[in-house]
């Protein structure tokens, strides 16, 4: 394990590799796989992107977490994992469909492009951003919702199945 660890230092797409191979494992979709993936990058390109424009306090980076996803998706990261019924400890987006994840990024990616736009700086301004582009991807929810009949928050995870 060790070695293999090594290796993904040398060549990071075997570290990829390996995540897929983990998704796949677990009975993920190929769609639900990319969807994951990108969101991933999305997240840590948001984070990053408060971070260089002075969001400095870990309670800011959550509440701004929790508004985007009430808006992205209709719940927050709590009201979420007890609809899915997760433990603490598990990953709510691992745990998400893929049109979750794919509001959620719609959310955060809006938000990075507004913040820029806007040359958002501090709490304040980036928590703007934030209303600016979750309300884009609450737009497009309640759309999808409306036409479907369904919401986008699912009860749908990816634990086993008692037996």
């Amino acid at each position: 394990m060790g070695y293999e660890r090594l290796q993904e230092v040398e060549d990071p797409s075997k570290a990829l590799e390996r995540l897929i191979g983990i998704y796949l494992n677990q009975g993920r979709t190929n769609e639900w796989i990319r969807e994951r993936i990108d969101g991933i990058i999305t997240r840590r390109e948001l984070t990053d992107e408060w971070k260089a424009r002075g969001v400095e306090k870990s309670n800011h980076y959550r509440t701004l977490t929790r508004m985007l996803q009430i808006r992205s998706i209709g719940m927050g990261p709590k009201e979420l994992r007890e609809h899915k019924q997760l433990a603490e400890g598990q990953s709510v987006r691992d745990h998400s469909t893929e049109l979750e994840l794919l509001f959620t990024r719609l959310g955060e990616r809006s938000t990075i492009e507004i913040a820029q736009q806007t040359d958002a700086k501090g709490y304040e301004q980036n928590r703007d951003a934030v209303k600016a582009g979750g309300d884009i991807a609450k737009q497009a929810r309640e759309t999808l919702e409306r036409l479907t009949g369904k919401k986008v928050a699912s009860k749908q995870n990816f634990l086993p199945s008692p037996d």
